[in-house]
């Protein structure tokens, strides 16, 4: 279980796909050589048996998992949250997308961000997945990390996102939940789906649920705003997964448990009439969930 639940947190997820051009290098590919093709390639020679389906809304079904600095951060998303001295509480979704921003500048925004500000970082399976790949692409980038990079000498003297024994500078959600990695190891939709918290949500404009399956038939079809919509859904998952953590530790009790949930729900409200018509969908679903627990 936790150690400290911090008054400054961030939930976040990363998606991500192949990286073209990393992969291009690697195999010796043309420069013209598709971005499609590219992971058509990578895919066939991280594992020679996959082959892609004649089926093009299929096509990419079970594809091999490829290595994290040959891959491309295309979204990140962090559900920002401050406790204010007074006790108010303040809450952020903070989104972007490979569509509106390069890549190396997301990644150093995000990360130099969070660092600067002092945030505990909150993910799901964040430590073996998606902070190594931000730190990979960081280095594969030539981007520059030092604040998020700075350790202290002593782990009483400072936030360390690089010592997990003595730091919960970030903690990662699967690993609070379990004493080993293994088959009994829970997904995100697993636990969040045991736990009564929208996963799977189907976007509407989409008419389906968006999985890591997916992303890269999204990617190459130019559909980045759909993998962001995507990437929110898991960031406030995951947010609401931090809040039950917190919960379960004694570090909210009832009541602040419920002011969390009533704050994140004025954030979704405002968000959507800000625009974000597909956070209805996640809205929709999470009254459904709560009004079946209630019963």
């Amino acid at each position: 279980m936790i150690k400290q639940f911090s008054q400054k947190t961030c939930a976040f997820d990363v998606e991500w796909v192949p990286c073209p051009r990393s992969v291009r290098r690697l195999l010796n590919l043309p420069a013209s050589t598709s971005d499609e093709e590219a992971f058509l390639a990578i895919w066939q020679h991280t594992d020679p048996t996959w082959a892609a389906s004649d089926d093009h809304s299929h096509r990419f079904a079970g594809h091999p998992f490829i290595k994290l600095a040959l891959s491309q951060v295309v979204s990140i998303v962090g559900v920002v949250r401050t406790v204010e001295r007074d006790g108010n509480i303040r809450l952020g979704l903070r989104s972007r997308g490979i569509h509106e921003h390069e890549e190396g500048k997301m990644i150093q925004d995000f990360l130099e961000g969070v660092a600067s500000q002092g945030y505990q970082l909150w993910g799901y399976h964040s430590s073996r997945s998606d902070v190594p790949i931000l730190i990979q692409r960081a280095l594969a980038l030539g981007i520059r990390l030092p604040n998020f990079a700075r350790r202290p000498p002593r782990p009483w003297e400072g936030l360390d996102y690089f010592d997990a024994r003595n730091s919960q500078a970030h903690v990662d959600l699967l690993a609070v939940t379990q004493s080993q990695w293994g088959a009994n190891s829970p997904k995100l939709t697993d636990l969040a789906a045991a736990c009564g918290i929208p996963v799977k949500v189907e976007i509407t404009s989409w008419r389906q649920p968006i999985d890591g399956e997916n992303v890269a038939q999204l990617y190459l079809e130019d559909h980045i705003d759909l993998i962001v919509a995507y990437n929110e859904f898991d960031a406030l998952t995951n947010h609401l997964l931090m809040l039950r953590v917190a919960h379960l530790g004694a570090f909210l009790d009832d009541q602040q448990y419920e002011r969390e949930k009533a704050v994140l729900r004025q954030l979704l409200e405002q968000e959507i009439e800000a625009g974000k018509a597909h956070l209805v969908d996640y809205r929709d679903r999470w009254d459904e969930l709560e009004q079946e627990a209630r019963t």
